[in-house]
Parts: structure tokens; C-alpha cells; sequence
């Protein structure tokens, strides 16, 4: 994870300086060309502003400070996610299930929001036929260290956030891969994904000293659990 977070950051940077020329090349043809172009112009600038996007996202993950975290409540940051994903996906049936007085977490609200809008992306993917996403969050306490996932859990109160889908699930022999930067089960190449994937997912999570973790049954689901220490 450490050579990720440096090539990312480096990436970053470059590409960052290649995007500004391109911009300031498309303001250019704005200002010079008819109303014929100004259309495609207009969704090629809007690209890059997406692309801006991602590259901010590439170098937070390499940033070894985290700005903007705060302690707040994570019931508004769900259903924020939530929300989003409706707008999109009408063929899927969302729930969530918030138990009461749930703790707050201190977090980087923008990154949490990205970290759940992979989740939920990935899981509206395995359920092409639609279905049901439940996410839920419920305070837990950690009596033994927990040693699976990105980061050992040490005992304490932490908020327990799951997203479980009825989806066609993840196979055994692959499962174990599915945080590696390198390797993906898209078949389609022009396919258009919704953020970093989960290699970026695992780094938010380890770097909130929090942890993940994937349980999946083939043809029963997948269930993805998140843990955040409590603020208290």
C-alpha cells in the first residue's frame, strides 16, 4: 500500500500539469469557435473537471495528512450515499437500518462518501437483475484485537457499517484478491467506474485506522463490513 499511495501521488501531479494544458487549450477553442463546436467543447471541459476530481482523490490518498476530518455522525453520510445511488439505479431496492444513539466518528467526510459510493457501486454491479442493498450501522464494542482486514483493530468502540447485497456473490479462489490495485473482473475495457476502486477504499479505511472486510457465498450475496473508531 505504501508504493501505491507514492505512484499515485506522483501520477497525480503529472497528469494534473497535462490536464491544465488541456483546458486551457479547450477555453481557447471556446472563445475562438462557432456555436456548432461549442457543445462538445462544453463536455470536454466538464470531463476534465471530472478528471480534476479524480485527481484530487489520487492525491489525498498519497497525502499523509488527512484535511477536513471532523468528528460528526455517520447517519447523514449513509444516507447522502444512498440518495446518490438512487438517483442512478432505479432497478435496485435499497434499506437502511441505523440502530439508535449510534456513536460519532472522526473521518474526512468527502472520502467516507467516496469509500460508500464504491461499496454500493460495486454491489448494484453484482446484482444485474436488481435487487436489494441493505446498509446498516450499529455500535460495537472489540474486546480481542481483530487482525483480519488492512488494519488490527485494538479493543474499543468502534461504529460497525455493513452493506449487504442479494447479489450473484464473489468466488472463493478470487476473493482474496479483491483489494489488489492490479486486479479487476471487468471484461469490458470502456467500462466506466464510480471512483478508485476498492484498493482506494482499503487505503481510506487504514488511513482512519478503521478496517474492512468481505464475506461472500456464491448465489447468496456479498456482505462488506466497515469499522470506525468511535469519537467519544
Amino acid at each position: 500500500m505504501r508504493a501505491v499511495t507514492s505512484l499515485a501521488g506522483g501520477i497525480a501531479h503529472d497528469f494534473n500539469n497535462l490536464l491544465f494544458a488541456i483546458m486551457g487549450n479547450i477555453e481557447m477553442a471556446q472563445h475562438f469557435s462557432g456555436t456548432s463546436q461549442a457543445a462538445r467543447l462544453d463536455r470536454a471541459y466538464q470531463s476534465c473537471l471530472e478528471a480534476k476530481q479524480l485527481i484530487r482523490r489520487f492525491l489525498e490518498m498519497a497525502e499523509s495528512d488527512w484535511i477536513g476530518k471532523q468528528t460528526r455522525p455517520i447517519a447523514d453520510m449513509i444516507q447522502q450515499a444512498v440518495n446518490t445511488r438512487l438517483q442512478e439505479s432505479a432497478r435496485i431496492q435499497y434499506k437502511i437500518k441505523l440502530s439508535g444513539g449510534l456513536y460519532s466518528a472522526s473521518y474526512a467526510y468527502d472520502q467516507m462518501l467516496q469509500v460508500m459510493a464504491n461499496i454500493l457501486s460495486n454491489a448494484e454491479q453484482a446484482i444485474p437483475g436488481g435487487g436489494t442493498i441493505t446498509v446498516s450501522a450499529e455500535n460495537v464494542a472489540v474486546q480481542d484485537e481483530l487482525l483480519t482486514g488492512p488494519t488490527p483493530l485494538r479493543p474499543g468502540k468502534y461504529l460497525k457499517i455493513s452493506i449487504a447485497d442479494t447479489g450473484i456473490g464473489i468466488p472463493a479462489d478470487i476473493l482474496d484478491r479483491i483489494f489488489d490495485p492490479y486486479f479487476t473482473t471487468r471484461r469490458e475495457p470502456a467500462s466506466r467506474g464510480h471512483g478508485l476502486g476498492l484498493t482506494t477504499v482499503m487505503a481510506v479505511v487504514k488511513r482512519h485506522k478503521g478496517n474492512i472486510s468481505v464475506e461472500s457465498v456464491p448465489g447468496k450475496g456479498t456482505i462488506v463490513t466497515l469499522y470506525l473508531p468511535a469519537a467519544l
